[in-house]
């Protein structure tokens, strides 16, 4: 049985994941910018190498998984779909571009949740107040968007669940009306956190 402190545990880990994701990233982004001060403040000297020490260690030292980078097939330039839907090659304004798209990747998919083809150990639905017709099934993210092969699914849903005996608890939490949607928690193989509009 699903206790409720393994579901608040659960939603502190995904908060701890976005803001510990998002401070790697603004001490990335320092890093480049204090290039421009590091003659006058010589202390910010370790601060400025953070990101081309990252890039040498994974390029020259062939060091897999550093945070901060992206490890995608293209040295770290965009995945090929976004690179042809952006009409874009290849190159350093692609690989800035996609690091602000996917910034951190390798230490957010450090927090991917467990994940057995849809299979879970036990569950929870706790709150369902959407209808979608001809599709039974407990993964289901709210979404004021209609999708080329599904329409818009409105209302609330809340699942709690547990993939494997003994191991974590993760859950996924989502509402969406024709003008609102936020999508909080996790899925098969990613997390999402998500508010539009954002204000």
């Amino acid at each position: 049985m699903i206790q409720e402190k393994e579901y608040k545990a659960a939603r502190r880990r995904l908060v701890f994941c976005h803001i510990s994701r998002f401070l790697i990233s603004a001490v990335a982004v320092l890093s480049v910018l204090s290039i421009f001060f590091v003659f006058a403040f010589p202390w910010l000297i370790p601060l400025t190498l953070f990101t081309p020490g990252s890039i040498i260690l994974k390029y020259v030292f062939k060091v897999k998984n550093v945070w901060i980078l992206n490890d995608y097939e293209g040295n770290d330039s965009g995945q090929k779909w976004w690179l042809k839907k952006k009409g874009l090659k290849p190159g350093l304004i692609t690989s800035i571009l996609w690091w602000f798209r996917n910034h951190s990747w390798n230490y957010y998919k450090k927090f991917d949740p467990d994940w057995n083809a849809g299979q879970v150990y036990e569950y929870e639905l706790r709150i369902n107040t959407t209808e979608i017709p001809g599709r039974e099934t407990i993964w289901v993210w709210c979404s004021k968007y209609a999708t080329k092969n599904n329409p818009p699914i409105y209302g609330e849903h809340l699942l709690i669940y547990r993939v494997f005996e003994g191991g974590k608890v993760w859950f996924r939490h989502s509402k969406a009306s024709p003008n609102k949607e936020l999508q909080f928690g996790y899925g098969g193989n990613e997390y999402r956190w998500r508010k539009k509009p954002i204000i």
